[in-house]
Parts: C-alpha cells; structure tokens; sequence
C-alpha cells in the first residue's frame, strides 16, 4: 500500500494486489482495502472470498451506517430479514442501517464480493 500527495496537496492510496489488511472469519479471507483512515471515515472498502458451503455472520444489523455489497463472481445467498435474496456476478446489494441481514454461499463454487461501509 502507498500513500502519496498528488498535485493538489491532497493524499492517494493505493492498494495493490495482495496488499491490505487479511482478515480470516472461519473459512472466509476478508482483504480491507480502505478503512477509513483515508477517507475521513466517510468510506470503507473490502474485499471477501467466500469459500462453497460457508455460512456467513449471524443475522445483524448497523445502526450507523450503509452497507453495500457486489458479487464480482459466484453466488451468495443474502438474508434479509425474513427474505432470502440468491445473487449472482454483477448484482449489487444495498443494505440500509438499521435492517438486519446475513450472507451465505450455499453453492459449490466460490464468491467473492466487493464490500462498501459508509459513512
């Protein structure tokens, strides 16, 4: 990862393959491209690899913030409340604060998704 001052004084990140922070959750390899120390706290960014099979996260929710998540390539299974959502490759999923939601790969492939916190 580098940080450099481009012409405007202002700071760039920039995170190359394998760079970030890895963070193993079970079976899922979770890559924290911005946590916001970058971006006033006003985005976060990760990167997760959901291998077949896995269950996600219990079902929760985030009082304070938006959470948004695309399938670069596979299948998950998105549980909102009671409604589950299967999504494939190119879908983007927006989950308002305060809504309870989980996500599960229930397939025979991986996923993996982009996923964005904001503020």
């Amino acid at each position: 990862m580098s940080d450099d001052k481009n012409n405007s004084g202002t700071t760039v990140s920039v995170v190359g393959p394998g760079e970030g922070e890895l963070i193993i959750l079970g079976a899922t390899r979770m890559r924290v491209l911005e946590d916001g120390s970058n971006t006033a706290h006003r985005l976060g960014l990760a990167e997760s690899i959901i291998p077949p099979h896995t269950p996600g996260p219990p079902q929760h929710r985030h009082a304070q913030h938006d959470e948004g998540f695309y399938i670069i390539s596979g299948t998950l299974r998105f549980t909102v409340g009671n409604t589950d959502y299967d999504v494939t490759a190119g879908t983007l999923v927006m989950v308002p604060p305060g809504t309870p939601h989980t996500f599960a790969n229930i397939t025979d492939r991986p996923a993996v998704m982009l996923s964005t916190f904001t503020p």
